[in-house]
């Protein structure tokens, strides 16, 4: 259980997204990272309910419930044509902070690199993610991605990650 929980994670990192160019970046021995423009109504909207729903990811996280794991939090790094988003994972509360780990290499920032231990303000969030027995809470940027994909493709992401993405209420 926990290897495959560890695989979810580094698939979900490579749904790190960045405005610099439209498509997907694939990289040998780390995530892909797929671009997407600034003015994504779907990425904008997902942004925009992660920040909304804070809250949510706010009292699971303080809850330490066993069955919450991977925790993990989108933000955005400023880079010469855009902004390169990086899941920081193994989060925690520090005052009113999030404190976490760099969990992907950066591609286009070189303020951050993986392993780097970072503080996030809760304004600067793009997205936040936890797994509860094996389904996807949050992970709204990831939703947003995965809608964008044909059945088989949505099959092949499904399968390889192992995590339920159930439908939003």
């Amino acid at each position: 259980m926990k290897k495959i929980l560890s695989i979810i994670v580094i698939l979900i990192f490579a749904l790190s997204c960045n405005n610099i160019q439209k498509g997907k970046l694939e990289r040998e021995n780390e995530p892909d990272i797929i671009g997407v423009e600034s003015d994504d109504s779907e990425m904008n909207l997902a942004t925009e309910k992660a920040k909304l729903n804070i809250e949510n990811f706010d009292s699971a996280l303080k809850s330490n419930n066993p069955k919450f794991l991977n925790f993990s939090v989108k933000k955005p790094y400023k880079t010469e044509n855009g902004n390169e988003h990086i899941w920081i994972s193994d989060v925690v509360l520090k005052g009113d902070k999030y404190l976490g780990v760099v969990g992907n290499t950066p591609e286009y920032t070189s303020e951050i690199k993986l392993g780097d231990s970072v503080l996030v303000e809760k304004s600067e969030i793009s997205d936040w993610m936890y797994i509860e027995e094996n389904k996807l809470r949050g992970g709204y940027t990831i939703r947003a991605l995965r809608n964008k994909m044909s059945k088989s493709e949505k099959k092949e992401f499904d399968n390889e990650n192992g995590m339920i993405i159930e439908d939003e209420k």
